[in-house]
């Protein structure tokens, strides 16, 4: 039996252990209360807007993509990684654009970063070190970690991986990445980094696929780390909020549409 929601309980387990599971579980509902009511008053309210895609080939160059496309900047500094934020707009600047194809039922994403120093390390790899883009989506919007109904893919910005021991770059973030699908490519020339997405969606993985269409949202997020030289880098995501990879309501929204002109507001607000 169960002496608290979600934990279980052992017979010859001691009270005091109780009041420490007691504990726990109390500071992770609060946690999850703070994070329903940062959602509710708006604190990761932000909503992209996905538009009709075709013929787009994963390779970085971007030369495919429509030129009229709402761009939305990635500029909400944690001090997860380092203290202090970057020095300016040429260590760091970065922004995406969303849309979809129907047909393929793919995600297409571009993420654009500009960036003075290009900064990999394949010989000691870690989300901190590195230059590098995280993407995460919650496709039936049903909250939990990427352990659940949410994923985070990465991509180190050059040879090498996000971490020794996942399977790839890019990689999807505990699952297997071939599983998923995901296509993707990073080019830089001079100090512009583009990163290239296809991106499968679902509503459970990798047993459902979820079907896009128009009208539906769904959670969806994006980062970059800036690293320079040995140092930790810069986290800088588009929503408000680091722990994304702990709880997808932390992510903000993705709304599929037609054309922006169905709004009726602007784009990228």
């Amino acid at each position: 039996h169960r002496l608290f929601p979600g934990r279980p309980w052992k017979e010859d387990q001691p009270w005091w252990e109780g009041d420490k599971i007691k504990a726990e579980w109390q500071a992770e509902k609060a946690e999850a209360d703070k994070i329903k009511a940062d959602k509710e008053s708006g604190l990761y309210g932000k909503t992209a807007y996905a538009i009709p895609l075709s013929a787009i080939t994963i390779d970085g160059k971007l030369d495919d993509w429509p030129q009229q496309m709402a761009i939305y900047p990635i500029d909400w500094i944690s001090s997860l990684y380092k203290p202090t934020p970057p020095e300016g707009p040429d260590d760091l600047t970065a922004s995406f654009r969303v849309g979809y194809d129907l047909e393929a039922n793919l995600l297409y994403l571009a993420i654009v970063v500009q960036d003075e120093d290009l900064v990999i390390h394949p010989e000691a790899p870690a989300f901190s070190n590195q230059d590098l883009c995280e993407v995460y989506v919650d496709a039936d919007h049903s909250g939990g970690d990427v352990t659940g109904g949410a994923q985070q893919y990465v991509m180190v910005a050059g040879p090498g991986k996000f971490a020794r021991d996942v399977d790839g770059n890019p990689a999807l973030n505990r699952g297997n990445t071939q599983t998923s699908g995901v296509q993707a490519a990073v080019l830089r020339l001079g100090q512009t980094i583009a990163y290239e997405w296809a991106i499968p969606l679902f509503e459970s993985f990798p047993e459902r696929r979820f079907q896009i269409e128009l009208g539906k949202t769904i959670g969806f997020d994006v980062a970059v780390v800036d690293a320079d030289g040995r140092e930790n880098g810069n986290w800088v995501a588009w929503t408000p909020g680091s722990g994304k990879v702990f709880n997808s309501d932390r992510f903000g929204d993705l709304l599929f549409v037609q054309d922006y002109d169905d709004l009726g507001r602007s784009a990228g607000r």
